[in-house]
């Protein structure tokens, strides 16, 4: 009879009417207290190159499928959180050289299905570091992604988490990156 019931209320949530998700964007970066800016004045350019606050989507059925947006500017969020990060680092606000990121892609998408829901995020950045006394110039693309496997499907709060540790990790690895760093002190 419990085989049942549990069965029966699976059914039951799974046939629930869903609505459009709005995530917010929430993390932040490891910052290192080295002074390895030196002083050295940047500027910081973000730009989302995507078009849309589309993330992606989440199938229940072959016929319900939600969107998943976000709810703030992902451009204006990573310009503060580099901005912090590198400022904390002995980096300050100038003209010396300029680090752009480009945020070129940025989807996640969640599957329900028997017991086993799966999810998949995926990101693609561009960096690019410009001495703005000589010209010199540095561009790197950098991707990651992520696969989750959950109960069923995965829960809005483990969307939103998935999404920002996609985001956190990409952009740590720009903030972490040996020819990044070197051409952003010299």
């Amino acid at each position: 009879m419990k085989k049942i019931l549990f069965a029966a209320v699976l059914m039951a949530a799974s046939s629930c009417t869903h609505l459009d998700q709005k995530i917010s964007f929430d993390f932040d970066f490891d910052n290192e207290k080295q002074n390895i800016g030196r002083g050295i004045g940047i500027d910081i350019l973000v730009s989302d190159e995507r078009g849309t606050d589309q993330i992606g989507t989440k199938e229940f059925s072959s016929e319900e499928k939600i969107k998943i947006s976000s709810k703030d500017n992902l451009a204006e969020i990573l310009r503060q959180k580099v901005t912090e990060n590198l400022y904390s680092r002995g980096f300050k606000k100038g003209w010396d050289n300029t680090i752009e990121i480009h945020v070129l892609k940025l989807k996640y998408n969640a599957k329900s299905e028997f017991f086993i829901g799966k999810s998949k995020a995926e990101a693609v950045i561009k960096a690019v570091v410009v001495n703005n006394r000589n010209g010199a110039s540095l561009t790197k693309n950098l991707s990651s992604s992520l696969d989750g496997k959950h109960f069923i499907r995965p829960l809005e709060s483990t969307d939103k988490s998935s999404i920002n540790s996609l985001i956190k990790e990409i952009v740590q690895n720009i903030l972490e990156d040996e020819e990044i760093i070197k051409r952003l002190t010299q």
